[in-house]
């Protein structure tokens, strides 16, 4: 797999730009830079909003404009793909608990109405298993909050492994689970 693509595009195919259209198609997650013979600002545009991260015209090129515009590409995927993870990361935590993994209390509500509507529709029958542990608030006063988090993952991870897959666990808060 290629880092980056220098994609040379002729004058017959500059106004298409067709093979940057294919080369996108092919090898969506890799930048491309295109280097081109003809310099119009217009083309230009057109291949950076077609997704090219760069644009040189080959006559005015040296070697470090190339590595300059290469670098500069490289480094916006970079911060793309980060961008992206950050942001999927915060999805996941907006529906998740970050101590056990599962589904959070505004996850499980949104699954919850999603059930609800389907049983409805389908008239089925839908179950709701609330859990409460007792005692829960000794354990963390007398063995600390260390061994609490303990207990919290490994019974989520026992709810978890007993679930369809069409089921859902998740933590509502402190020592409650649905």
């Amino acid at each position: 797999d290629p880092d980056v693509i220098l994609l040379h595009v002729g004058e017959e195919d500059v106004a298409r730009l067709p093979s940057l259209t294919q080369a996108r198609m092919a090898t969506p997650l890799v930048p491309i830079v295109v280097i081109s013979d003809v310099d119009d600002e217009g083309i230009a545009l057109r291949a950076l909003q077609n997704g090219a991260r760069g644009y040189l015209v080959r006559s005015e090129s040296s070697t470090r404009l190339l590595v300059t515009t290469l670098g500069a590409a490289l480094e916006s995927h970079r911060m793309i793909l980060q961008l992206n993870t950050a942001r999927e990361r915060a999805r996941h935590l907006a529906t998740h608990d970050q101590l056990t993994g599962l589904v959070n209390r505004a996850g499980l509500a949104t699954i919850l109405a999603q059930a609800v509507s389907a049983a409805r529709r389908s008239r089925q029958k839908l179950a709701v298993l609330f859990v409460d542990l007792d005692g829960f608030k000794s354990i963390n006063d007398t063995l600390g909050h260390a061994v609490g988090d303990g207990l919290l993952r490994g019974i989520a991870r026992r709810l978890a492994s007993c679930l369809r897959e069409t089921d859902t666990a998740g933590r509502l808060g402190g020592d409650e689970f649905a």
